[in-house]
């Protein structure tokens, strides 16, 4: 098992934008597309970081609505988390705890293929792992919240 099992039908909600664009447009985008977190790309399209709700909040909130303006490169998280597609759920979650995170992107040859949250963890859990699996992820969830 592993973590290409929890999310095979996320890879149309791995939602990118690019670094030149606003706090406004991720927002926007955020909002439309109902999720928690933006895989921030460069130019070429390739991982510059990460930006989540919390840190449009954040921002909002220090600056006011001059944020709004600013380029979403200036709150993107540069060292992203990642893991494998063949990473196992319990070690996603491990490290999501590790680093107090919510959402991972995963990765495949250098690129972002899909991205999984806690969310889909907990999805999976209720699904799929026999009762002793369930309760070790579930205390693990429960720290995570």
């Amino acid at each position: 098992m592993n973590i290409k099992h929890v999310i095979p039908h996320k890879t149309d909600k791995t939602l990118t934008i690019n670094s030149a664009e606003t706090v406004k447009a991720a927002i926007r985008l955020l909002h439309t597309k109902g999720v928690g977190l933006l895989i921030v790309v460069d130019d070429q399209a390739e991982l510059f970081g990460v930006v989540s709700e919390r840190d449009v909040i954040r921002v909002l909130d220090e600056k006011g609505a001059e944020a709004l303006d600013m380029p979403i490169a200036d709150l993107s998280t540069r060292d992203v988390i990642t893991c494998p597609g063949e990473a196992h759920p319990h070690d996603v979650l491990d490290k999501m705890f590790e680093h107090n995170i919510r959402h991972m992107p995963v990765m495949e040859g250098g690129k972002i293929t899909s991205l999984v949250s806690s969310r889909d963890l907990i999805k999976y859990v209720a699904k799929h792992l026999k009762p002793d699996e369930q309760a070790m992820l579930w205390a693990k969830l429960i720290q995570l919240h």
